[in-house]
């Protein structure tokens, strides 16, 4: 197949967004992101929202996109999450542990060499 004989997408969907419930890397509520896919410069009738980690925000979408259908407005919503995979509860519990001591204990050198350099009147 020549390059020629390929047809671009007249229609495009998101499959991977953040709303505001992921934390540090979303941004409005999945009404929002439901209104702007949804303009007329956008053009998609479908939209996914994917935060970390939970499924918080599914609810709101799923209330705005039953509110745009009831509304005539043809749209879908895939419901989806970034989950993360942990081979072993207790490794990474162990892992984590491991890093908070060394955060503690690099707090606690570092505070060591403030104080010696501190200039002690007597």
């Amino acid at each position: 197949m020549s390059i020629n004989n390929i047809t671009p997408p007249d229609r495009f969907v998101g499959l991977h967004a953040h709303s505001t419930f992921s934390t540090f890397d979303g941004l409005g509520y999945p009404a929002d992101h439901i209104n702007f896919v949804l303009s007329e410069q956008q053009g998609m009738d479908g939209w996914a929202l994917t935060d970390h980690g939970n499924g918080n925000g599914l609810a709101h979408a799923h209330s705005h996109a039953v509110k745009m259908q009831k509304s005539g407005r043809n749209f879908r919503q895939v419901y989806g999450v970034e989950f993360y995979f942990v081979p072993s509860l207790q490794q990474w519990k162990s892992d984590y542990q491991a890093h908070k001591d060394a955060v503690t204990a690099a707090k606690a050198t570092k505070n060591a060499e403030k104080k010696e350099k501190e200039k002690v009147d007597i």
